[in-house]
């Protein structure tokens, strides 16, 4: 399959990046990149992180350089890599497929980056609202990780679920019988859950529309119905697959003081497993990196953004009218 070498961008590294360059730097930038056979990819979610910055005039100079910077293909969502590998089968090992997102942000991006005039138009009112329900499902991942707290009843707003992770576990018997007297691996099989219910079965998510289609496939409508399917028709995606990344992530950061990032970092740690490199100027990802090493040897292409080395050489910028810069 012929491709460019994927290398993924998280938000904060696309910040750092751009901090102290411009889209001079961005267009010799990728043009290198592109002659190396590689690329310098988003994703939806951090579209999204973008969204998010206050200062319009910071945000539209980070979506320049950005457009300038990236390949115009954003990876797909954490929605679409999820919905891929459950018809897929959940396998061990996914075969190799072109991560072109088809979701609606990828369209927009596409002709952002053939007009580069165009930006991105969007309603802060709603973006906000979205935002402030994911980061309040990220304190409740928190607390669900700090104190073990298995029931879902006791923390309203998860689209009505009444239900007991540890119920489920134990109805379905996801839980190998030589794991169960292995607390930490039925901690972290816990959370693996937990993150099922909220983000695939609630759709608490970015693109929540590609998680309502697949139900609708699925001819499941209910909580209770989704539930039924995803855990009698595919087990193995608590034991497997991107679901086990997010849960790892919102496991070693627990351990500190709850950030309001944490739920898009766990987003953002799905790429991990897709991406042939991943940057991050987030410490988060520095330790997601070291901890998971020895048992997740693919998180060795996690690269923080201060372990990096540039090397510049002299050029000529293309005049100011020149058709790359438009």
């Amino acid at each position: 399959m012929n491709r460019l070498r994927g290398v993924y961008f998280e938000t904060s590294a696309l910040n750092a990046f751009a901090e102290d360059r411009n889209v001079h730097d961005a267009i010799a930038t990728k043009a290198f990149q592109n002659l190396k056979g590689q690329g310098f990819y988003l994703s939806p979610v951090a579209l999204w992180e973008v969204l998010l910055t206050s200062d319009e005039v910071t945000r539209e100079r980070l979506i320049q350089f950005a457009q300038h910077l990236v390949e115009p293909d954003l990876l797909p969502s954490p929605e679409e890599l999820v919905v891929k590998y459950i018809r897929s089968g959940c396998p061990l090992v996914e075969a190799e497929y072109l991560l072109i997102s088809p979701g609606k942000f990828a369209p927009v991006w596409r002709d952002m980056c053939a007009i580069k005039e165009k930006t991105l138009v969007f309603d802060p009112s709603l973006v906000r609202a979205k935002t402030d329900a994911l980061r309040d499902i990220g304190r409740l991942f928190h607390e669900f990780t700090s104190f073990n707290s298995i029931d879902i009843a006791a923390k309203p707003g998860i689209a009505g679920t009444q239900v007991s992770v540890q119920q489920v576990l134990d109805r379905y018997s996801v839980v190998p019988p030589e794991c169960r007297e292995d607390f930490e691996t039925v901690r972290h099989i816990r959370l693996v859950a937990f993150f099922i219910l909220v983000f695939l079965c609630a759709g608490a998510s970015v693109e929540q529309e590609v998680v309502e289609d697949f139900w609708r496939q699925q001819g499941a409508r209910t909580m209770l119905e989704r539930i039924e399917v995803v855990f009698s028709s595919f087990p193995q995606l608590v034991l497997r697959g991107p679901f086990n990344q997010m849960a790892h992530m919102a496991q070693f950061q627990s351990a500190k003081k709850l950030s309001l990032g944490v739920y898009f970092d766990c987003m953002h740690a799905v790429y991990s497993l897709y991406a042939d490199v991943f940057i991050s100027a987030d410490e988060h990802f520095r330790a997601f990196r070291e901890k998971l090493r020895d048992s997740v040897p693919h998180v060795i292409e996690i690269h923080h953004f201060d372990e990096l080395r540039f090397t510049t050489t002299p050029r000529d910028n293309p005049p100011t009218e020149s058709f790359l810069l438009r």
